[in-house]
């Protein structure tokens, strides 16, 4: 079945929208909410939507969420007790596991549980022990799972448009639940970029995509490099001129990706040409998700 449906986080009221892309009508699926929504993912054969929710501003105490809700917005729910993390950003959804992965981005964390709420579980915690803040050097925020070689990737953006953003990896066979991960099991992909913020992994092409919202040259745009085993590859950027690009959704079959800002735009964007185009247009947008009608 094509996919035809982008499924969004609207900061404007806090709300998540569905767009059908053979016309453009919009609809309203849930909110206003409180807090502020980031992350999504849609499992559209359980008929469920996932997010996570960053909490209040300025984003410091222990009050973001991991929630879902129905594809119509029915039986709203959170699945992680208050406490459990500061500031829910990207989500991803492991289909065949029934596993939620997302990035903590001030407690500096990447964590996941089950489907269902259970099994709480934190994959790699950056910040020192003590500290209730994570550095800005550490702070997670872009994350993807290659469920082929059951890998781990996430971005540490770094200073707002302070050319330390970093792209890392770790085998999940690595973990286990209680037992702190070894330094030395986490490779660092790509260092020095502009701010990278939400990724994408094309598991057929070997492909990760990423956005990136820091400044010029470079920043705000959307890039792609190569992977395998050695780490990433010719990396290159598609396309510039986003206005604080934050959500990303890749559709390999058709080469394009729709990409987010901060402005309140969705974006169209060619990934063989790097032509992009306005498809809406209302308020900052955060969080994206492709997925079958």
């Amino acid at each position: 079945m094509a996919q035809s449906v982008l499924y969004f986080l609207q900061t404007e009221g806090n709300k998540i929208i569905r767009l059908d892309l053979r016309d453009f009508s919009q609809t309203v699926i849930m909110g206003p909410v409180p807090g502020m929504l980031d992350g999504i993912a849609v499992d559209t054969k359980n008929r469920v939507i996932y997010w996570t929710n960053m909490g209040e501003a300025p984003f410091t105490e222990k009050d973001g969420a991991v929630g879902c809700c129905g594809l119509r917005g029915e039986n709203p729910q959170l699945l992680t007790p208050l406490g459990a993390l500061t500031t829910g950003k990207q989500l991803f959804l492991h289909h065949s596991r029934q596993e939620l992965y997302w990035c903590d981005r001030e407690g500096g964390a990447v964590m996941r549980c089950t489907t269902a709420g259970e099994n709480i579980q934190t994959i790699v915690r950056r910040h020192s022990a003590g500290s209730t803040v994570a550095d800005i050097a550490d702070q997670c925020v872009g994350i993807a799972v290659d469920t082929l070689n059951n890998d781990l990737y996430w971005t540490q953006k770094g200073a707002s448009k302070g050319g330390q953003g970093r792209i890392f990896r770790l085998s999940l066979d690595k973990f286990s639940d209680g037992k702190e991960i070894n330094e030395a099991d986490i490779s660092v992909l790509l260092s020095g970029l502009p701010e990278p913020i939400d990724l994408s992994l094309d598991l057929q092409n070997g492909r990760v995509y990423w956005t990136d919202r820091g400044a010029p040259p470079d920043g705000n745009s959307l890039n792609v490099a190569d992977f395998n085993e050695s780490g990433l590859h010719n990396h290159r950027v598609i396309t510039r001129g986003f206005r604080e690009a934050i959500g990303l959704a890749v559709k390999t079959d058709d080469n394009i990706a729709y990409v987010t800002d901060l402005s309140g735009c969705i974006y169209k964007v060619n990934l063989s040409d790097g032509r992009k185009e306005v498809i809406y247009q209302q308020g900052a947008i955060t969080g994206i998700a492709l997925a079958p009608e």
